[in-house]
């Protein structure tokens, strides 16, 4: 967290000389004038007849955002200033993960209890961590905080996952996975009770869940599929037991990660 609070507050200098210019802007003169995305000021008439712009939101719109409210500009350089080095050591990280990635994979290619924690859990760590960096090289600290919650749940989950019983944790995370998306194809799929559902509750748009006759046999087929995964394989069929007894019970399904489903 350090390096958004420090990033926000360098550039909150640069943004605090530039709200007090904006005093100035209600001039009459100034208001005649307005900033352009390089930076230079023209007179409001120019503007227009430079504009490519004919109608829309409004002439100005397409020559860049005011400089004066936001300056991406300034805030890659703001970035590069200050954060250079902590944004290299990131990146190096990163590559170094995905590095990992691909040794972990390659030593268990094809177990369900290597794929799920590196194919699945790290390696959407991985790629979060990538969008982190991607939003604070180009100055948008504030907006890398969404996916740093992310990044922290997804590393709980694995956390969790690894911490004990994890052939049990594996497979809860797997039975959960696969009902969920059992419980997508069933909505589209026509002729079932949670498509009849699903078509009510869209009411007027109801029309978005129409498709040929081909496609409702794939999608059919690829339900059955899933359906086949969890029963025909023991150690899948005892959690999946487990799952459908609490659906039953309690009108929703469980969480993957209690210890016992709930």
């Amino acid at each position: 967290m350090k390096i958004f609070g420090q990033h926000e507050e360098a550039i909150h200098k640069n943004t605090e000389a530039s709200v007090r210019a904006t005093a100035s802007s209600t001039t009459p003169a100034a208001r005649r004038s307005a900033p352009t995305a390089d930076g230079t000021t023209t007179r409001r008439g120019e503007e227009r007849r430079r504009s490519p712009v004919k109608s829309g939101i409004s002439p100005n719109a397409a020559v860049g955002p005011h400089l004066l409210i936001l300056n991406r500009a300034d805030a890659v350089d703001s970035v590069q200033k200050y954060f250079a080095e902590s944004l290299a050591q990131l990146r190096e990280l990163l590559n170094e993960g995905t590095r990992l990635e691909v040794r972990g994979l390659q030593s268990g290619a094809g177990e369900l209890d290597v794929v799920i924690p590196l194919a699945v859990l790290y390696h959407r760590i991985l790629t979060l961590v990538d969008s982190i960096e991607v939003l604070i090289s180009a100055g948008q600290s504030y907006g890398a905080r969404i996916i740093l919650r992310a990044l922290l749940e997804t590393g709980w989950s694995l956390d969790w996952m690894l911490r004990e019983n994890v052939a049990r944790r594996i497979g809860q995370y797997y039975v959960a996975d696969i009902r969920r998306r059992v419980a997508e194809l069933a909505r589209v799929e026509h002729g079932t009770d949670e498509h009849s559902r699903f078509k009510a509750a869209l009411g007027h748009q109801a029309h978005l869940l129409d498709c040929s006759e081909q496609e409702d046999n794939e999608i059919r087929s690829n339900r059955q599929q899933l359906i086949r995964k969890l029963r025909d394989e023991p150690r899948f069929r005892a959690i999946n037991d487990k799952a459908e007894r609490i659906h039953k019970k309690w009108k929703r399904e469980p969480e993957w990660y209690p210890p016992r489903f709930g």
